[in-house]
């Protein structure tokens, strides 16, 4: 698998009830484009998961495994990664990356003047935040969301975000 890029996109939680379910952790945050991809999730090694469905279930994700229909049979699987390929993604969507490619990508304000880069993304609970290593002052965070991050060229390594007044000075 060294040639293809495997991302980790899920992470298995608890069984839930007797019947083979599962909790699914994501690791990105749109569950539509996460629901179209999941006959194609594998494990490290790039074997396919096996997944019936995937359903929200009071804001979790529930997924059921093919010719798994006791709660010993999900059991073994409670912390294991789930990985894409990342060339599925490719295909199917176009300008979707991932929170790793932020990754040391330079920073700019809307007036295209460098404030730093990105040198690691975090999530205490409530979303993606970016933390930005300033050139120059305090380092900070800002949102992963829209109102923040206004666009994002990978090939460049070039991210231009809107960040609140005060919190890049």
């Amino acid at each position: 698998m060294s040639e293809t890029k495997l991302i980790h996109i899920a992470t298995f939680g608890k069984p839930v009830g007797l019947g083979g379910q599962i909790k699914v952790h994501m690791n990105i945050n749109d569950y539509e484009i996460f629901r179209i991809f999941y006959k194609k999730f594998s494990d490290r090694d790039g074997n396919l998961l096996s997944l019936e469905y995937l359903k929200l279930s009071r804001g979790k994700i529930v997924s059921k495994v093919i010719n798994c229909n006791k709660r010993d049979c999900v059991e073994i699987l409670l912390n294991k990664k789930i990985f894409l390929k990342r060339e599925e993604i490719n295909k199917k969507i176009l300008n979707y990356y991932f929170t790793e490619d932020l990754l040391k990508c330079e920073v700019k304000d809307l007036k295209n003047k460098s404030i730093g880069h990105v040198s690691k993304i975090e999530n205490f609970g409530a979303g993606d935040l970016i933390y930005i290593k300033k050139n120059k002052g305090k380092n900070f965070y800002i949102p992963l969301n829209k109102e923040n991050l206004i666009d994002v060229d990978l090939k460049n390594k070039i991210i231009i975000v809107n960040p609140l007044k005060g919190l890049d000075e």
